[in-house]
């Protein structure tokens, strides 16, 4: 690559832009779920269910394979990264069991009380989250995006992908490239034609067409006009 910060992996970049936006949408539900409104305390739920997978699945995927990767390249130790992780599982579980209470609780004024264990346990989960996400981005991302060939970071792509449950992918994807720019989004697709399988390239554009809001589809479309023809 003439460029260390190309490649099919920037895409990491995109889904910590993701990841920041969903943290500070599900503290607002959390903020308002402990006063009990059954609107947020819905979406509460609702959301962080989603985030859990996403994370689990995230977080899995970069031990596993990510780093993995990096400790067969001599490249420096991610131990310390691993346990950020385990640390921030362990706030998604207390969000989840509080929420369980929550739920078992129902109409009762005792909800109250999970409901704001689980806001305060979401607070946690966004400060250790957002400093454990720009450690990653000062110096993890870019040693990567360095040290590893355009293809074989596809190659490491194919691998991430394969591991996130099927019903996941099709949500994740349209979920990252909305939360960054236009013009980001463009750069995104344009990486995968330069770097992916064809068919893969088809697959993902798929899920976006199927998952983005039609405005940013069409904005897409009209940015790369080859996309009304994927």
């Amino acid at each position: 690559m003439s460029d260390p910060t190309e490649g099919p992996l920037r895409g990491w970049y995109d889904i910590h832009q993701a990841l920041r936006v969903e943290l500070a949408d599900l503290r607002e539900h959390a903020d308002r779920s402990a006063d009990r409104d059954p609107e947020a305390v819905h979406a509460f739920d609702e959301r962080f269910e989603f985030l859990r997978a996403v994370l689990m699945a995230h977080s899995a995927a970069e031990d596993g394979i990510i780093f993995a990767a990096m400790r067969l390249r001599g490249l420096d130790s991610t131990d310390e990264l691993t346990r950020d992780h385990m640390r921030e599982l362990g706030n998604i579980y207390d969000v989840h069991r509080h929420l369980v209470e929550a739920r078992f609780l129902g109409d009762l004024e005792d909800a109250a009380a999970p409901l704001g264990r689980a806001r305060d346990a979401t607070h946690r989960l966004e400060d250790d989250l957002l400093a454990h996400l720009s450690v990653e981005e000062a110096g993890v991302i870019p040693e990567v995006l360095a040290n590893f060939s355009a293809d074989e970071q596809a190659s490491l792509l194919s691998k991430v992908v394969a591991e996130n449950p099927p019903d996941l992918v099709p949500k994740i994807l349209p979920w990252m490239i909305g939360a960054v720019s236009p013009e980001h989004r463009v750069a995104a697709v344009r990486d995968w034609q330069a770097t992916l399988p064809p068919e893969v390239v088809t697959m993902l554009v798929g899920f976006l067409r199927a998952g983005l809001p039609p405005d940013a589809w069409s904005d897409l479309e009209a940015r790369i006009p080859e996309l009304a023809n994927a």
